[in-house]
């Protein structure tokens, strides 16, 4: 049965990414098969015969992460709730200006408005749907290549969006600590450098320093200034950051209550903010965490890292989770596949070879987001709808698979030297 779980979780990331599925649906479909009518899973790991109805539903939904959802919603319902009313893009249009007609700045400043504003709360994926159509638009008008604003923002995103305060860095503290590991800031700190890499090697690649200053004299207009709906949000949002930094709160609790007092004040449109709020991925994480956890009790992960463990040692096992996060996240979403997938055969790995876990689970986090650009991958397909038509697409297509190999090779180097993984 352990053979056999891991063949069902490759089936469903399959099918999913071959006819455009939710795989979390998938996987709570394929977990209530293997958990009702094959075998149920034991918390020792061991495979006993199918029991009542009632002990194997509650194995099945034991993987859904209840905490972990209220998390995500409460998060993302409040910055939806900053993104409809207009918050999120009057600071946008505030760093933006800050270039002052300055083009080889401008990579610069999306990649630190990414990391900041994805870091509070909003999140890689939220943050990206922001800015990337934001590139695309301002590299038509400036004629420039607009991979090197949205790779920017990538880079920017992929390390501001493991914070402890948002989506991706929410499920992969969980998802450690799950499996008996706290993560802490580990993730964050580390890809924050990893990503740092990761930039200057794109601003490099794709020309930054030569970029010329704006054909023509550009008037940036004085910013609106801020109404009373977005000061009221960026005074919600600062409370929460600060109840859950220094007041150690649960980030989902504080979220919700910031959300309910700014309903009260009718700072946004309560309808347009649920509409905003990406249920869809959250079933696509929680979902596949009942059945990873499946998968887990299964044996499956525990069979998988005897498998790797083969070809692994303290000194190359960093790398390795590398590439193999690249491969898997290259088609699956890093925090709904990838990271849930992934990081509990890394701490089971390190046990096994005496290690400590942190830079492995470091490793998957880094690869998982490292595949991001995959035209295959959500944020890559962004890139490309959201690139103007005059852009030959199909180039562009190669161009970003280019940039996952690159930067691959490039990131498990700094892996295998332990410039990252090991902050």
């Amino acid at each position: 049965m352990d053979t056999v779980s891991l063949i069902v979780l490759v089936v469903v990331i399959l099918i999913a990414y071959r006819f455009k599925v939710n795989p979390g649906i998938l996987g709570v479909g394929a977990a209530f098969i293997l958990g009702f009518f094959l075998l149920e899973p034991t918390t020792t790991g061991k495979m006993v015969a199918v029991s009542s109805s009632i002990a194997k539903a509650k194995t099945v939904l034991a993987g859904w992460n209840s905490s972990l959802f209220i998390i995500l919603t409460g998060v993302s319902f409040l910055f939806s709730m900053a993104r409809e009313n207009g918050t999120l893009s009057a600071i946008t249009g505030r760093a933006i200006c800050l270039t002052k007609g300055n083009k080889k700045l401008l990579p610069i400043v999306f990649f630190i408005l990414a990391t900041v504003v994805s870091a509070v709360g909003p999140g890689s994926l939220a943050t990206g749907v922001l800015l990337y159509p934001i590139c695309g638009a301002l590299a038509f008008k400036e004629k420039m290549n607009p991979l090197i604003l949205m790779l920017a923002v990538h880079a920017g995103v992929s390390c501001g969006g493991t914070s402890p305060l948002a989506p991706t860095g929410i499920i992969g503290i969980n998802v450690a600590a799950a499996n008996g590991i706290d993560i802490g800031y580990s993730i964050f700190y580390n890809l924050l450098a990893g990503f740092s890499i990761i930039f200057v090697a794109i601003y490099l690649v794709f020309g930054g320093p030569k970029l010329q200053p704006m054909d023509e004299a550009v008037e940036f207009e004085k910013q609106e200034p801020l109404n009373r709906n977005q000061i009221a949000t960026l005074l919600a949002i600062g409370l929460m950051i600060v109840a859950v930094i220094w007041g150690k709160l649960d980030v989902g609790l504080c979220a919700f209550a910031a959300s309910g007092i700014l309903l009260m004040l009718k700072a946004a449109d309560e309808k347009a903010s649920f509409a905003g709020v990406p249920w869809n991925t959250f079933i696509m994480v929680c979902g596949m965490g009942v059945l990873v956890n499946i998968v887990i009790l299964a044996g499956g992960i525990a069979y998988l890292t005897e498998v790797l463990q083969n070809i692994m040692t303290g000194v190359t096992a960093a790398p390795i989770f590398v590439v193999i996060s690249v491969m898997l996240g290259s088609v699956a979403s890093a925090s709904g596949v990838t990271m849930p997938t992934l990081i509990p055969t890394a701490i089971q790995m390190a046990a096994k070879l005496g290690i400590d876990p942190h830079p492995l689970v470091v490793a998957v986090s880094y690869g998982a987001h490292l595949a991001a650009p995959s035209p295959f991958n959500p944020a890559g397909a962004w890139m490309l709808i959201f690139a103007d038509a005059s852009i030959d697409k199909t180039k562009m297509f190669m161009h970003l698979l280019y940039v996952v190999i690159g930067s691959t090779i490039l990131g498990a180097l700094v892996m295998a030297v332990k410039v990252v993984g090991y902050i």
